[in-house]
C-alpha cells in the first residue's frame, strides 16, 4: 500500500465491487444521511474527481447474478412455505386417488378368476376405471402446478448517483508478469470500507485471487478447476468456457 493516503470521492453504486457492498454501506449511510438537512447536486470538479461510471450493461452484467442471489435469499422462507403446502397436496391427491385405483385393481384380481360374459365386460369396466382414476391423477398433478408456479419478475425502477467522500488507498498488486494498482476506499461518515474489487465471482467476502496473466482479481470461486478437466483458470480471462476443454463452467 503506497504511503499517500488523500481524499477522495467514488461514485457509489457504480465503483462498488458487489451488491452486498452497496446493500451493507447505503443501510448505514440511510441514518447520516437523513441528518442532513440538504442535499446538493456535485460540481463539475466533483464528478471529475469520481470518474466515469459504468455504462448501463456493465452495471447490468455485474448487477445480474448478485441481484438474482438477493432474490432467492429473501424468498427463501415463502418458498419453503409454498414447498411444504404443495407437498402436503400432493400427498393427499396421491393418498386418495392410490385408494380409488388400489380397490379397483383389487376388484380386477378377484374377477380375473371368473368366466361368462358378465366377468368379462365387469373386467373392461374396472379396467377403465383403472384409467379413468390415472387420467384424473394426472389431471390433479397439473392443477397443483399450475396452482403453486411462481414467476418473479425484477424491474430497474430508479436509481440514485450517490458521491460521498472517502479516503482511498492505493495499492500495488505485484505478480510475476506484471503489477497493478486498486483502490480500496474507506467511507469516514460510516468508518466502513468497501470490498475489494472483484472481477469474477460474487466476491461476497474479502477473499481476492489474483490471477497470474492479467492480474485479476477474483473471489476464489474465480479461479476454481475446470469442472470438465480440472485445470484452474481464471474467469475474468476467460469468462465464456475453459480455455483447455472450451467446456462452459
Amino acid at each position: 500500500m503506497s504511503d499517500e493516503k488523500r481524499e477522495g470521492l467514488i461514485w457509489l453504486g457504480f465503483n462498488l465491487g458487489t451488491g452486498a457492498v452497496v446493500s451493507d454501506i447505503l443501510a448505514r449511510l440511510r441514518p447520516a444521511l437523513a441528518q442532513m438537512p440538504d442535499w446538493q447536486v456535485p460540481d463539475p470538479a466533483t464528478r471529475r474527481v469520481a470518474g466515469p461510471g459504468w455504462s448501463a450493461s456493465t452495471l447490468a452484467a455485474r448487477l445480474h447474478p448478485l441481484l438474482d442471489r438477493q432474490v432467492h435469499e429473501s424468498m427463501e422462507p415463502f418458498l419453503r412455505a409454498m414447498r411444504r403446502r404443495l407437498e402436503r397436496d400432493r400427498n393427499r391427491v396421491h393418498a386418495y386417488h392410490d385408494d380409488l385405483r388400489s380397490a379397483s385393481l383389487k376388484r380386477l384380481a378377484a374377477l380375473a378368476r371368473a368366466d361368462g360374459d358378465r366377468a368379462a365386460a365387469d373386467r373392461r369396466r374396472e379396467t377403465l376405471r383403472v384409467e379413468a382414476i390415472e387420467r384424473e391423477y394426472r389431471s390433479k398433478l397439473d392443477d397443483l402446478r399450475r396452482t403453486y408456479a411462481l414467476r418473479v419478475t425484477v424491474e430497474w425502477v430508479q436509481a440514485l448517483d450517490l458521491y460521498v467522500p472517502v479516503q482511498r488507498f492505493e495499492v500495488l498488486i505485484r505478480r510475476r508478469k506484471g503489477e497493478r494498482v486498486v483502490w480500496l476506499d474507506w467511507h469516514p461518515l460510516v468508518r466502513t470500507a468497501e470490498l475489494p474489487l472483484c472481477e469474477a465471482g460474487l466476491g461476497l467476502d474479502r477473499v481476492r485471487l489474483v490471477c497470474d496473466d492479467e492480474l485479476h482479481l477474483t473471489d476464489p470461486a474465480g479461479q476454481a478447476p475446470c469442472a470438465s478437466c480440472g485445470k484452474p483458470f481464471c474467469r475474468a480471462c476467460f469468462p465464456a468456457a475453459c480455455p483447455r476443454c472450451r467446456q462452459a463452467n
